[in-house]
């Protein structure tokens, strides 16, 4: 896992869950997309780009180009609700570290928007940045190009008459472009060659796509088929994932409480306590041998700490002190010296810096279910 030593705070490995089930049922999504629309901006971006290439470095052009973009995705009325999904809005002078070109790469390649290289591998941003600089292709009396011409991406929608223009730009897909993605979604696939369950919700409309809660939802499970159990499978590891990273947290608390004599407030014991009440009968459905079968293998580390907190949720006596060092170890094979739960000088000094105030209060993993009932949303032609 990338965060393994530092950066997102998944100090037990529970992240390993979210992004498993999450690429399972949604392939091609991530947490920080928003509009589907930017799947269609990206590319179009690069063809425009190519179309006349830019004298300069061409990264300040694609820099440049974002940013017109937000620009234009940001007139009209200055509290549109779809301003929420403009990236780089709140950003300094509209220019993010993640910018679309970046977030939504992967997805192009998923969803059959770019195109593999020598048939294998999709073409890299680099790449196609560096084909970009080369410069425009020169061709001979026949339209035949007299140099190699980098053609990275399949067939798209039109690209609208007015893209280089400085005119406002929505994210409501027209119906050719809903058409379009309705067909590359419709072809994603599970690992075992089943359709995935994005293809599934790309065929059947739900009512209301955005105020659909979880992706379990009975409304989801109704029309997902064959999906409907793995659903529920996801549930029960949403719920223990919350419970265990509740746990972790009212340990930290305890410890720097118990063995440090610090004062430390009680908010995340008092929070597991409500978490527990509400997921503990979902948790204990989670089967670990069907996740795994379904999901791929877990760190050991994280096998043993789903296990133990499983049967530390059917015990009678719940003392935290019981999952301390199961929970110990997985944070230290994570995070290393940047671990809190050890009895070590370096977790102490860790331990003396933690706010329970600013650390977040567990809750189920979501499988990025708001990003794609919003693109879902998109795809259907619903506000």
């Amino acid at each position: 896992m990338t965060d393994k030593s530092q950066g997102v705070r998944d100090e037990i490995g529970f992240l390993q869950l979210h992004q498993g089930y999450a690429d399972l049922l949604f392939p091609g999504t991530s947490v920080l997309q928003t509009r589907l629309r930017y799947a269609l901006f990206v590319p179009w971006m690069y063809k425009s780009l190519r179309a006349r290439p830019p004298k300069g470095n061409i990264a300040h052009a694609v820099r440049d180009a974002e940013r017109r973009l937000v620009l234009r995705l940001l007139k009209g009325p200055e509290h549109a609700p779809e301003k929420r999904g403009v990236i780089g809005r709140d950003s300094p002078n509209h220019v993010s570290n993640q910018p679309p070109s970046v977030i939504y790469w992967g997805a192009l390649g998923v969803w059959g928007l770019l195109r593999r290289k020598d048939g294998v591998r999709h073409y890299s941003r680099a790449e196609v940045l560096h084909g970009i600089s080369r410069g425009k292709v020169v061709r001979d009396d026949d339209g035949t190009p007299l140099a190699e011409l980098i053609e990275p991406f399949n067939e798209l929608p039109p690209i609208p008459e007015d893209w280089d223009a400085d005119s406002e730009i929505g994210f409501d897909l027209s119906l050719p472009e809903r058409k379009f993605f309705r067909e590359r979604w419709k072809g994603l696939r599970c690992a075992n060659g089943a359709p995935s369950l994005l293809a599934r919700l790309a065929s059947h409309r739900l009512p209301d796509f955005v105020n659909v809660p979880t992706c379990w939802s009975e409304e989801v499970r109704a029309t997902a088929d064959q999906h409907s159990d793995v659903l529920l499978r996801a549930q029960a590891a949403a719920a223990l994932a919350c419970i265990g990273r509740g746990v972790y947290a009212a340990l930290v608390e305890q410890t720097r409480e118990r063995r440090d004599r610090r004062s430390t407030p009680t908010r995340h014991r008092d929070h597991l306590e409500k978490m527990i009440a509400e997921y503990r009968a979902t948790a204990l459905r989670f089967d670990l041998s069907a996740a795994e079968a379904e999901i791929g293998p877990f760190d050991k580390t994280l096998r043993d700490v789903l296990d133990c907190t499983r049967m530390w949720l059917r015990a009678e006596d719940q003392d935290l002190g019981h999952l301390h060092t199961v929970y110990e170890l997985a944070e230290v094979d994570r995070k290393k010296l940047r671990a809190r739960l050890p009895d070590l000088g370096f977790a102490r000094t860790r331990r003396s810096e933690w706010d329970s105030e600013d650390y977040p209060l567990a809750k189920p993993l979501h499988y990025r279910w708001d990003r794609v009932s919003r693109m879902l949303a998109d795809l259907h032609g619903q506000p």
